[in-house]
């Protein structure tokens, strides 16, 4: 009987049960386990074997490179070469030092050329001078209109700023119109505007004006109103080409509905036809040298302009409340101003040529301000009837689209000779 010998076991040292010798995973018992040895370090590899010496470099002195170089030449065939090349004379320097040359003079200075002043800027092109010895008055050969001749001057435009009624846009400023100019004495009545025109576009008419006008003779003398900016400007151009003036305005693309222009491209060709006042010329002329909130004073009783009543006190003489008209009236009829211009207070506001533009004082030029380069409204002045006192002063100003037309918006017309 074959005897199988015993494997081989040891105790475990945490719970003593036999277990494997020599073996490395835990006791399924007490989870002992050997502690595993750390591994050995390698070994290092052995150091490099020290680099042979080298001899040092022995510098060539110029002998041995001149026989180094003769040899190369005589193994090339370049005997000749070389001889040649040795046996050449060697230049040597003179040693007697050699007088340098003087320098060359500077060349002279150019001659001195005289100073000429620029020429100056020429000024922009403006219309020829004023003729001399004016007539103070000229009607028109064609609808009759009068017009009276305004001197050149230096005004104050705009409001101080305790004037009742007073916009912050009336900022006062010195203002110089520079050449003279002529104006009409009035309005522009409906008689004169359907004269040349062949219309009468206004409200306050025999057959209109809601009986306002009822036991009214005639209205051809009171003033044209419901125009647009565009037919006054058509206005006045037609008016120049019948008195044999040159047209100040060219239309263009223009758009009318019934006899009314509401839209046109509009170009001031300039010259001594026909135009609307520029703002300054109508606040100049309005005022006829006066400072004061009117021509007349400050003060307005009824008789002295058609504006609107107020049921309150407004500081210019409306309380108590007047009769007031309630519509527009014959032009001229109430007293002119020093220079003879009538209705520059009320009956109808007016147009003038400028844009509008609320804070055009601050940067307007001091000599003939002609207002801004452009705009959506076009300037109106003096008040109507519509309006009270405060809006009929001589600095107050309005703003109104272009294509629109009221029953209480007329103009006057003006012209540079």
């Amino acid at each position: 009987m074959d005897v199988v010998p015993p494997s081989e076991s040891t105790p475990c040292p945490g719970c003593g049960l036999p277990r494997a010798a020599g073996s490395t995973v835990a006791c399924p018992v007490c989870a002992f386990a050997e502690p595993v040895a750390p591994p050995l370090p390698a070994t290092p590899p052995p150091p490099p074997p020290d680099p042979a010496p080298v001899a040092p470099a022995v510098p060539l002195d110029r002998r041995r490179l001149v026989v180094l170089l003769a040899a190369v030449a005589l193994s090339s065939g370049g005997l000749g070469w070389w001889i040649g090349r040795a046996t050449a004379p060697t230049p040597t320097l003179d040693a007697t030092p050699v007088a340098a040359e003087p320098p060359a003079p500077p060349p002279p200075p150019p001659a001195r050329q005289p100073v000429v002043p620029p020429a100056p800027t020429p000024p922009p092109p403006a219309s020829a001078p004023a003729p001399k010895n004016l007539p103070p008055e000229e009607r028109s050969k064609t609808a009759g209109i009068d017009f009276v001749l305004v001197r050149a001057g230096t005004f104050r435009m705009g409001s101080w700023e305790q004037e009742k009624g007073r916009q912050a846009e009336e900022v006062e400023h010195d203002v110089k119109i520079t050449r003279p100019f002529y104006v009409g004495v009035h309005e522009v009545t409906q008689a004169q505007y359907r004269q040349v025109t062949g219309t009468n576009p206004s409200w306050f008419t025999r057959t209109g004006g809601m009986g306002l006008v009822a036991g009214q003779p005639d209205t051809d003398e009171f003033p044209v109103e419901r125009v647009t900016w565009y037919d006054a400007v058509e206005f006045c151009n037609r008016l120049g080409t019948a008195d044999g003036l040159p047209p100040f305005y060219a239309l263009d693309v223009v758009t009318r509905e019934n006899d009314s222009i509401t839209a046109a491209k509009v170009e001031v060709k300039g010259g001594t036809g026909y135009r609307l006042p520029t703002e300054a010329e109508w606040e100049y002329a309005c005022r006829a040298g006066s400072k004061t909130p009117f021509f007349f004073g400050g003060e307005n009783s009824g008789r002295e302009a058609n504006v609107k009543a107020s049921t309150v006190a407004s500081g210019y003489g409306t309380a108590p409340r007047w009769r007031e008209i309630g519509r527009t009236t014959r032009v001229a009829s109430f007293p002119p101003n020093r220079w003879g211009l009538s209705d520059t207070h009320g009956n109808v506001a007016e147009w003038c040529h400028d844009w509008y533009e609320r804070g055009y004082y601050l940067r307007s030029p001091e000599a003939d301000p002609a207002g801004p380069e452009g705009g959506t409204q076009k300037v109106q002045r003096g008040g109507s009837w519509l309006v009270g006192e405060a809006a009929a002063r001589s600095a107050c100003r309005f703003g109104a689209g272009p294509g629109s037309a009221t029953s209480h918006g007329g103009f006057r017309v003006a012209r540079t000779p």
